[in-house]
């Protein structure tokens, strides 16, 4: 009895360890969902792979694209070849795992018209239109200029990273107009008095109430005014860049001054800032998607992509324009020259019918 006991014992504990041997395996263990929309997987993988395992995928060899694979999001393109088929090997990582076959790093072919599109440009210059949205399933960039209009549409719609919508506020203050440059504090203040006074008319005289320096960093003073037109108050933050950095002229018609642009400063960092503050000035209804500046020995080329939105009333479509323009800034003397706005796209958008 006592013999047939040990043996049971032996028995039970023999499938003990081995059961556990067993579960110890399984647990270093993860699982390889593959998706080969292309189909060029030639020969199947396993379903489950130990952590460190060196993996063999065999994939289709063509000639032209690039077949490759994505393990977890990273692309693997180098091979070996063997039987007509492409070799990529990978080490299996400690923790399930999706692979997808790939071309020409594209992990599906989603077709014309079906892309799903990230809506954050991307910039890559070199030509006429340097602007793309990415599409989140396959990765390929679509031009804008060539994006569908429903594409557009959807985009202008809700775009919210205009990179202008912070530009203009300052020490948590939002600043509206530009006004002509000023050489110090005091100055700052005669010329926004001057530039909201206006005595041509009688009863419509604008009398400038109070106006005080707010705000000042190295290229410009925010000034607050506060004017009177026939008893009303009207309030507003204003742009006053100093002299020895661009000495701007605003046309003034009571006046008579001329509108003129000189930026001063040779760093390229504030030229960029005072363009984009100009150039919002002159096109405040845009809203601004990129800006890129090249500067060379005599010059700085600011190209801008912008787009706009004219909503239509009583039945009048809605007309988006995408637009690109290039400013340049003569180093030597410091003329700022805004180049005519190139429409790159535009669509009118029939209104919802109201049923």
């Amino acid at each position: 009895m006592k013999k047939v006991l040990l043996l049971l014992c032996l028995i039970l504990g023999a499938l003990i360890l081995f059961g556990c041997g067993d579960s110890l395996d399984k647990n270093n263990e993860y699982k390889l969902t593959v998706v080969d929309d292309f189909g060029y997987l030639m020969k199947p993988l396993d379903e489950y792979y130990e952590a460190g395992e060196e993996v063999k995928v065999y994939v289709a060899f063509l000639s032209g694209p690039r077949v490759g694979i994505k393990i977890n999001g990273e692309l693997i393109e180098e091979t070996k070849y063997e039987d007509g088929c492409r070799i990529i090997t990978f080490t299996m990582p400690n923790k399930d795992t999706v692979l997808y076959t790939t071309f020409n790093g594209l992990i599906k072919d989603c077709g014309d018209g079906n892309h799903t599109l990230n809506n954050k440009p991307v910039y890559f210059p070199g030509g006429e239109n340097e602007l793309y949205l990415q599409c989140q399933v396959c990765g390929e960039k679509i031009n804008f200029g060539e994006l569908s209009n429903k594409d557009f549409v959807s985009f202008a719609d809700n775009y919210k990273d205009n990179i202008y919508k912070s530009i203009y506020e300052l020490d948590g203050e939002k600043y509206g107009r530009i006004i002509s440059s000023s050489d110090s504090l005091e100055d700052a203040v005669r010329v926004c008095t001057r530039h909201f006074t206006d005595n041509r008319y009688p009863g419509f005289i604008n009398t400038v109430v109070e106006c005080d320096v707010i705000y000042e960093s190295e290229i410009l003073y925010g000034v607050y005014v506060q004017w009177e037109v026939q008893g009303y108050l009207y309030e507003e933050n204003v742009i006053s860049f100093k002299k020895d950095i661009a000495d701007i002229t605003v046309r003034n018609v009571v006046y008579d001054d001329v509108e003129s642009y000189h930026i001063t400063t040779s760093q390229e960092e504030q030229i960029e800032q005072i363009v984009r503050y100009l150039y919002y000035s002159e096109n405040f209804l845009n809203s601004v998607i990129h800006c890129d500046m090249l500067c060379e020995d005599d010059e700085c080329i600011l190209t801008i992509y912008s787009y706009n939105v004219c909503y239509g009333d009583w039945g009048v479509s809605d007309e988006y324009r995408l637009f690109k323009q290039t400013v340049v800034v003569d180093k030597t003397d410091g003329n700022v020259n805004f180049g005519e706005p190139v429409v790159l796209k535009k669509y009118y958008k029939q209104p919802d019918k109201v049923s």
